[in-house]
C-alpha cells in the first residue's frame, strides 16, 4: 500500500465510524425527536458515501475514487491535495453504480439506497418535512442490508476484523448492548442472513443463527464475526444432537491426535479427530463409521 492510498484510506475509515455510530445513536433513541430522524438520515447517509468510496478504493486503488486531473501529479502533490482538503474525488453516484454490481442488492435493497439518498438530499436543500419515525426502522434496515455487505470491518484495527465481535468494538459495548437489546436488529440480521446464504449456522460469537458463507467468508450478519471459508470446520454434535454446529479448526486437526471444537447450540466444548484413512470428523475418543465398515 502506498502513501497515497494508506492517507486515503486512514480519513476515509476514521470518519465512516464517526458517522456511522452517530448514526445509530440517534436510531436507537428511548425518546427519539425530529433531531433524532434528521441525524439518522444525514449520518447514516454519510457512512454510506464515504463507506462506498472506501470499497472502491479497496477493489480498484485508489486512482478509481481520485478524479483523472490528479493521476500524473507526482505523490508529493498529490498527498499535500490530500492534507490541504484540496483533492476532487469520485461522485457518490459513480461509487454507487460499482458496489451495485458487487454486492447482493433486491428491489428493496435499492429502494431503501434511493430513499435515503433523497430524504438526505431534501435535508440538506430544502429542510425536513414531518419525517416519521418509519426512517428510525428503515435505518436498522439500511445496516443490515447493506453496509454490512461493504466489509465495514475492514475499518477497525486488523485483531478486531476477524475472529471477534467486531460490531461490538465499531461501537462499543454500551451502544452495541443498546442496539441489539432495543431494536429489531437482530431478527433482521438473522432474516437477511437466509437472503444471502443457503447454510446457516449458529455463530461462535454472539450465539444467534445467523452465520453463513458469503463469498470466501464466513461471517455473521449480526456481530461481524467473519473468518476464511477454509478457517473452519464444522461436525455434529453428539450431546445435544443438533447437525453441524460443532465448530473447529481444521488447520490443526492433521498434526494433533484431536483437537478441541465448541458447540455453538449448547456451548459445550467436543474433541473431535480425523481420520487418517479417509479423513471423516469424529467425536474423540471413538472411531470413524465409515472406516469401520
Amino acid at each position: 500500500m502506498n502513501q497515497i492510498e494508506k492517507m486515503l484510506r486512514e480519513r476515509l475509515q476514521n470518519t465512516f465510524k464517526l458517522y456511522i455510530c452517530h448514526a445509530i445513536e440517534h436510531a436507537i433513541s428511548e425518546h427519539e425527536t425530529e433531531n433524532d430522524i434528521l441525524q439518522v438520515i444525514i449520518n447514516l447517509q454519510a457512512s454510506l458515501e464515504l463507506l462506498s468510496k472506501l470499497y472502491v478504493l479497496q477493489s480498484k486503488g485508489w486512482q478509481a475514487i481520485v478524479e483523472s486531473q490528479f493521476h500524473k501529479k507526482t505523490d508529493l502533490e498529490i498527498l499535500s491535495h490530500i492534507d490541504n482538503g484540496t483533492i476532487k474525488t469520485t461522485p457518490y453516484w459513480k461509487n454507487k453504480e460499482f458496489i451495485s454490481k458487487e454486492i447482493f442488492l433486491d428491489d428493496e435493497d435499492i429502494e431503501l439506497i434511493d430513499n435515503f439518498q433523497n430524504n438526505r438530499n431534501q435535508v440538506m436543500h430544502l429542510g425536513a418535512v414531518n419525517y416519521s419515525r418509519d426512517v428510525l426502522n428503515q435505518a436498522i434496515w439500511f445496516i443490515v442490508r447493506i453496509i454490512h455487505q461493504l466489509n465495514w470491518q475492514d475499518t477497525l484495527p486488523l485483531r478486531h476484523q476477524y475472529m471477534s465481535n467486531s460490531l461490538q468494538f465499531l461501537l462499543g459495548e454500551k451502544l452495541y448492548n443498546k442496539l441489539i437489546n432495543s431494536s429489531c436488529y437482530i431478527d433482521e440480521a438473522i432474516d437477511r442472513a437466509h437472503d444471502l446464504c443457503d447454510d446457516i449456522k449458529i455463530c461462535i460469537q454472539c450465539g444467534n443463527e445467523s452465520f453463513g458463507l458469503v463469498d470466501e467468508y464466513w461471517i455473521c450478519t449480526v456481530c461481524g464475526f467473519r473468518g476464511d471459508n477454509d478457517a473452519f470446520g464444522f461436525t455434529d454434535c453428539h450431546l445435544c444432537d443438533v447437525k453441524g454446529t460443532v465448530v473447529y479448526d481444521p488447520f490443526n486437526m492433521g498434526n494433533n491426535k484431536y483437537v478441541t471444537g465448541k458447540c455453538c447450540a449448547c456451548k459445550e466444548l467436543i474433541k473431535v479427530s480425523m481420520c487418517p484413512q479417509c479423513e471423516n470428523i469424529f467425536i474423540f475418543p471413538g472411531s470413524c463409521k465409515y472406516c469401520e465398515d
